[in-house]
């Protein structure tokens, strides 16, 4: 195993060897200095990235990327700010732009001619991070709930390194049924819901998947009947017992999810507002039920 190592630049002059991607050019929370010139050799790597995180450190805490061939980490700091996370994504840019990197430091490319070409990744609200065409996920972000954003179009044998606590997925219409199934042959064990969309996403008020809502943000009737999205979106029913043989869904409702009522055990009339919008499939239990929809 390689010892880590911590490489100290002492005064700002010296990196004056670096050229310094910043956020907004790799589009990544990390900073990166590449060095162009040779400055450091380690193992023979004519290419060594030193990534730092954001501005809030000290500029003389560095981890070492060699880029030759196959990308690998030559030393990993372990007790650096650094997340996995952001360490992922360093990489992966430097995969997205490994020729170019490599004919800056041969002196075929000028910084300018590298500026015009790098392929930034592209990250967004959640922290996921795709390619610049957002047409690849190159890394899922560690959440319970993650759509992947439409147009994309393929998943990065990666993108699930760091997903711990991932429980529902969402695929985009743009998804072939080939990426589809490669997606579900690499995504954790955690995954309990996955959905892959044949349409646009419609907004999350009206998303009848009852996995998709913040457990912080719910509230429950006196029948156990529990609302997401400020009372508009009707999810589940929690208590069956409390259930007579009608249930009247309040003014406002927008959509039913999925199987809401699905442990009814007894016919069940379900009396619906006139906001209503969207109702779920499999909403009522076994001995099924009838739907009545009030007038204004």
């Amino acid at each position: 195993m390689t010892k880590p190592v911590t490489y100290n630049i002492r005064h700002d002059d010296e990196l004056f060897h670096y050229l310094w991607l910043k956020p907004e050019i790799t589009g990544m929370a990390v900073d990166i200095f590449v060095d162009d010139g040779g400055t450091y050799q380690i193992d023979k790597h004519p290419l060594i990235a030193f990534v730092r995180n954001g501005y809030g450190r000290d500029v003389d805490e560095f981890i070492a990327i060699g880029v030759e061939g196959k990308q690998e980490v030559l030393s990993v700091e372990k007790k650096t700010k650094i997340t996995p996370q952001e360490m992922m994504a360093a990489r992966l840019f430097l995969k997205e732009n490994h020729v170019l990197l490599k004919e800056l430091a041969d002196g075929i490319k000028s910084h300018e001619e590298f500026f015009e070409h790098v392929k930034p990744v592209w990250t967004d609200d959640f922290g996921g991070i795709y390619t610049s065409d957002k047409k690849r996920l190159l890394v899922c972000p560690n959440v319970k709930r993650y759509r992947i954003v439409e147009g994309c179009e393929k998943t990065d044998e990666h993108a699930f390194y760091e997903c711990k606590v991932l429980e529902a997925l969402y695929m985009p219409v743009s998804y072939s049924e080939e990426e589809v199934d490669k997606t579900l042959n690499i995504m954790p064990e955690s995954v309990e819901n996955v959905c892959a969309w044949d349409r646009p996403y419609v907004e999350e008020v009206y998303d009848v998947n009852e996995y998709w809502h913040d457990e912080t943000k719910v509230t429950m009737d006196m029948y156990g009947v529990v609302y997401a999205n400020e009372g508009r979106r009707l999810l589940m029913m929690t208590r069956p017992e409390l259930i007579g043989s009608e249930y009247v869904v309040p003014d406002g409702v927008l959509t039913i999810c999925d199987g809401a009522f699905n442990f009814c055990k007894d016919y069940l009339v379900l009396s619906l507002p006139w906001s209503i919008e969207v109702i779920g499939d499999y909403i009522f239990g076994k001995e099924s039920g009838r739907i009545k929809i009030r007038k204004k």
